[in-house]
């Protein structure tokens, strides 16, 4: 039986260059989750209107994937540890492989809130990038 129901999703980024300089994204959308013998997280973001689906099955917490359509799109799969590499679309660019080498994946449940932590080295074109992203997601109690 699937469970459903509207979020806030909390979205703080920090990459790092191969010289340690970096930067800070942090963002908030509203999503909506499904829950089942899978939990996938919904969401577009405001900004560019790319669109982002994040699940994993509950008995595997700690391997999360990521879709992305829009102006980007790709398939990522993140599980610590575990590298590969896939494919990065970009409209008017074409394709870019992209190597993906998780280093921390965190996955934790709270009452009311789920902390998802994505740590991950991603090398693109030769250049390569560190990225932290912490997700916080909270349900939302809609009131009849």
């Amino acid at each position: 039986m699937q469970n459903e129901y509207p979020v806030s999703v909390s979205i703080v980024t920090l990459r790092f260059d191969r010289d340690g300089s970096g930067e800070k994204e942090a963002y908030t959308y509203a999503g909506r989750v499904s829950e089942g013998d899978r939990y996938t997280l919904t969401y577009t973001a405001s900004e560019d209107g790319q669109k982002t689906v994040l699940s994993f099955c509950k008995e595997q917490p700690e391997t999360i994937c990521l879709l992305q359509s829009g102006e980007v799109s790709c398939e990522l799969c993140f599980e610590a540890g575990r590298g590969y590499t896939a494919l990065y679309r970009v409209a008017g660019a074409g394709e870019l492989d992209i190597e993906i080498k998780p280093r921390v994946v965190t996955n934790e449940a709270g009452e009311r809130a789920r902390r998802i932590r994505l740590d991950y080295e991603a090398t693109i074109g030769g250049a390569r990038m560190r990225t932290v992203m912490t997700l916080i997601v909270e349900r939302i109690d809609i009131e009849a």
